[in-house]
């Protein structure tokens, strides 16, 4: 499996999907090494399922709307099943634009690790030096039945998200 890099996003940030693909692609010395896939919420038919219903977000209740800026974020999850459990992949949001080559990340020694990621303490530090740490690592290595999510400033999550598949 090629490495590739997933964009989530919902109809509300496509524009910003396209840019961080073209920034992605014009910003690489070889771009013939990585794929580039914008993943839709719309291609997950979970997401209409789970419109109004309530959750448990940072300790309190609230209601999933799919016009809301970020309700793309449940997609990562979706990645290893996507790339076949196999190679690298690096998940962004559609708000992150590449400056500078994503395969020195691709290339970056994982030490036989299935995930890679900056310490919560380190993309704070990022943050209030006005310096985003936005980029997440993802790799498909095999881990057995879950699916790998990694979010900047969150802890790193292994869980089964058969609710996410696309059905291909």
């Amino acid at each position: 499996m090629r490495n590739t890099v997933f964009i989530q996003n919902n109809p509300r940030q496509a524009i910003g999907a396209r840019v961080a693909k073209h920034a992605l692609l014009r910003n690489s010395a070889a771009p013939e090494r990585f794929d580039v896939r914008i993943i839709e919420t719309t291609d997950f038919p979970a997401f209409g399922d789970f419109e109004g219903r309530s959750y448990l977000r940072e300790g309190k209740q609230a209601v999933w709307r799919n016009d809301d800026l970020q309700s793309f974020t449940p997609l990562r999850f979706s990645v290893p099943e996507l790339m076949g459990y196999q190679g690298r992949a690096v998940v962004i949001d559609p708000d992150v634009f590449a400056l500078a080559d994503i395969n020195k990340l691709f290339d970056r020694d994982m030490a036989g690790a299935a995930v890679m990621a900056r310490r919560q303490a380190d993309v704070i530090r990022h943050r209030q030096s006005g310096r985003a740490g936005n980029m997440n690592g993802v790799t498909g290595r095999p881990v057995s039945n879950a699916s790998v999510s990694i979010d900047a400033l969150s802890a790193v999550t292994m869980k089964r998200s058969a609710w996410l598949s696309s059905g291909r």
